[in-house]
């Protein structure tokens, strides 16, 4: 029974190896024709990029002369802005926002200095991280000395799949074209 593919229809088997050769050769070529796509599309992309590097700069440099400017004004005309701290006009808002609640180490602090100290005070121990996780890194380098028994004890097994690929040959002139 033939597999469906995405659009629901039956896509027929192979049947011999000339046909298997035949596809392979399709995906080739196939492949070929998007790495031109791809480079089309990134050499385009590049091009326009450049082409509106300098003016976007330009601008974004003129936004924020004009954004300091309102900053001062701001500064300087505060009881413009009300209890509500900020301006609702035609052109736009401008005004002033709390930011998110962060926390800093004081001055001559560093985050070192604070952890030392939390540590120390009881009334602050939950408020210091341990974080404890499997390495599978060190368990991947020590395999070969780690049992399979006591590797199924902790609730652990090794596993490797196989996947299945196709890899077309690109010549060295077809890759450069890509490329």
């Amino acid at each position: 029974m033939a597999k469906p593919n995405r659009k629901g229809n039956p896509i027929p088997a192979i049947q011999t190896r000339a046909e298997m050769e035949s596809v392979l050769a399709t995906v080739r070529r196939h492949t070929l024709e998007r790495n031109r796509l791809q480079l089309v599309q990134q050499t385009r992309q590049q091009m326009v990029a450049d082409q509106c590097a300098p003016a976007l700069a330009q601008v974004n440099e003129l936004i924020e002369e004009e954004v300091q400017r309102l900053r001062q004004w701001a500064k300087t005309n505060a009881p413009e802005f009300g209890p509500l701290k900020s301006l609702a006009l035609p052109q736009g808002s401008l005004g002033w926002r709390l930011g998110n609640l962060t926390l800093k180490p004081q001055r001559g602090y560093s985050w070192d200095d604070v952890l030392a100290k939390l540590k120390r005070r009881p009334r602050f121990a939950g408020y210091v991280r341990t974080t404890e996780e499997v390495n599978k890194a060190a368990l991947l380098v020590d395999r070969e000395t780690i049992p399979p028994g006591e590797l199924q004890a902790v609730g652990l097994r090794w596993m490797q799949e196989e996947k299945f690929f196709v890899d077309p040959n690109l010549t060295e002139t077809e890759n450069r074209q890509t490329e």
